[in-house]
């Protein structure tokens, strides 16, 4: 039998094979996007955090700093 100009075969022994394969790599692919989709968000959000929590002590020191810095001026100034 031909289709289009290519031979088709009735044979179907190696199909429940290909079947399978498929399946499987529908299984493989439906897991990575859910990975990417709920566990890739949930690490970043807690690097942010960790880095949020970063900036604020450095703000916290920087103010500090100014804050001091200003003091001593403000006494030297002042009689």
């Amino acid at each position: 039998m031909t289709c289009g100009g290519f031979a088709v075969s009735r044979d179907e022994r190696a199909l429940s094979e290909v079947v399978g394969f498929v399946l499987i790599l529908g299984i493989i692919t439906a897991a990575f996007s859910l990975y990417l989709v709920y566990g890739v968000p949930a690490q970043g959000r807690e690097n942010e955090i960790l880095h949020m929590n970063d900036i604020k002590d450095q703000f916290v020191s920087y103010k500090i700093g100014v804050e001091f810095t200003l003091g001593q001026t403000s006494r030297k100034i002042s009689p």
